[in-house]
């Protein structure tokens, strides 16, 4: 772990709003989705193929570098 400052990773859209520390019912209010349809809807773009995008996996790239690099 590094003691220096960390670099802030920008989330994606689909968790805009989204805080670490906000308890599920406040995320729900947010999103006017419950944790049921979220898992529904999830599940359906990934049986489609349609969840994993180019964006989400350049996304998740930049957090690992990021991460690496800071170690």
């Amino acid at each position: 772990m590094s003691d220096g400052p960390q670099e802030r990773v920008d989330r994606p859209d689909s968790m805009a709003g989204h805080n670490s520390q906000s308890s599920p019912s406040q995320s729900v209010e947010r999103s006017g989705e419950s944790h049921a349809e979220r898992l529904a809807r999830i599940k359906s773009e990934i049986e489609s193929g349609t969840y994993d995008t180019p964006e989400k996996l350049d996304l998740a790239i930049d957090r690992m570098l990021g991460r690496i690099m800071m170690d």
